[in-house]
């Protein structure tokens, strides 16, 4: 049922999968023996005025461990046509969503954080006190990112390091997809009304997470 919607470019159809997706608060057996105790899986659906050129097919999986949440998305399709940086060493950079870039926003009681995360390897890490407020930069270790690529998938994994007392409690998660021709997609769990762009409003954290363990 999934491959006919990619191939037709039913992208609601697609939506609504991601939002009815089983493995939902289910944690993996290789998932626990990595710490991480609650694992949600779905996929993003591309803002309908601005999709991309071919078919494509973005999923993405999100575990949850003490003080970091592993985030790995999967876009199939034909990746030649895609505009990727190069390779480079692991780096903060800012303003890396220019181009294509997968995102994770991280909802908490005190505001939200922001993580961008390139092909090439580098990554931001931003803190905001409230909607588009209060930004500054995320005081974090640098996630270990894993990329893999070949001419169907571009797979961008990375372990992203909460600061201490943050407890997460919903997550959006988002991208943009830069292909050759310049032409952007812009991706995301839930889009809100209005701009494509704004993975920062409350509408895009559709990610529910579980409350904390009792001590």
């Amino acid at each position: 049922l999934l491959g006919l919607h990619v191939i037709r470019g039913d992208w609601v159809p697609i939506s609504e999968l991601a939002r009815s997706t089983p493995e939902e608060g289910k944690a993996s057996t290789s998932s626990a023996r990595m710490g991480f105790f609650w694992r949600s899986a779905g996929l993003l659906s591309p803002y309908r005025a601005a999709s991309p050129s071919k078919p494509f097919s973005l999923e993405v999986s999100v575990c949850l461990g003490a003080g970091v949440i592993r985030a790995t998305f999967s876009l199939r399709g034909p990746t030649a046509i895609l505009s990727l940086p190069a390779p480079t060493t692991a780096m903060r950079r800012d303003e890396l969503w220019r181009h294509t870039c997968f995102e994770a926003f991280v909802q908490h009681a005190g505001g939200y954080l922001e993580y961008n995360l390139s092909p090439s390897t580098e990554w931001a890490a931003y803190g905001f006190t409230g909607y588009r407020d209060g930004m500054a930069d995320l005081d974090v270790d640098a996630p270990a990112i894993r990329v893999t690529r070949d001419e169907h998938l571009l797979s961008v994994q990375a372990d992203l390091a909460l600061p201490a007392g943050i407890v997460p409690t919903r997550i959006g998660l988002s991208a943009v997809i830069e292909e050759g021709s310049g032409r952007r997609s812009y991706w995301a769990l839930r889009h809100p009304p209005g701009e494509a762009t704004d993975f920062h409003h409350p509408d895009c954290f559709a990610l529910e997470l579980p409350p904390p363990a009792a001590p």
